[in-house]
């Protein structure tokens, strides 16, 4: 009878120890999900911020870009109206040369 008791004391024991085992490993169960979801919800708001900053990035870009796109055309512009300046003071020059040689020629 005292063999029986001994045995169902050390039973007794071993299921509480499992049972605090258990709810501890329930409680860390729980507290390592609250990190996860807690985390989910951070790398989900920093994918939003980075996408946001994405977008941003592009659309000054697309500015830059067009800003470019415009320079380049002035500066075609620019260069056009250069040479066509450049071919109306060479007929100046031209013409002048002429007179200057009609007039040392009535001289």
């Amino acid at each position: 009878l005292e063999e029986l008791k001994s045995v169902s004391s050390r039973q007794d024991m071993q299921k509480q120890s499992t049972d605090k085992e258990l709810s501890s490993a329930r409680e860390e169960l729980h507290a390592t999900a609250a990190e996860l979801k807690a985390a989910r919800k951070t790398a989900a708001s920093e994918s939003i911020v980075l996408h946001e900053q994405v977008e941003v990035a592009k659309a000054e870009t697309r500015r830059v870009q067009d800003d470019l796109t415009l320079a380049q055309a002035n500066h075609d512009t620019i260069r056009l109206e250069l040479a066509n300046r450049e071919s109306d003071l060479n007929g100046l020059k031209a013409a002048l040369e002429e007179s200057h040689a009609s007039q040392a020629a009535e001289l």
